[in-house]
């Protein structure tokens, strides 16, 4: 499958649930922004907390597997 956003385009948050996702980038840059749940306790009510961000760009190559948001 190919994705192919304009800029200012993204993705909502959202897990892989135990998908294997691939992405190349073609053209331009990415930025990704990753999130878990507070250690010991998967609640909503909690909240998500930022564990990871960084900017992929052309030709970088990233792998996400697994239900880390």
């Amino acid at each position: 499958m190919i994705l192919c956003w304009g800029e200012g385009h993204g993705s909502a948050v959202h897990d892989h649930a135990d998908a294997h996702c691939f992405m190349k980038i073609l053209q331009g840059s990415l930025s990704e922004v990753r999130f878990d749940w507070p250690p010991g306790n998967e609640s909503e009510e909690d909240g998500l907390h930022e564990i990871s961000r960084s900017v992929l760009k052309e030709n970088d190559v990233c792998y996400i597997n697994g239900a880390v948001l």
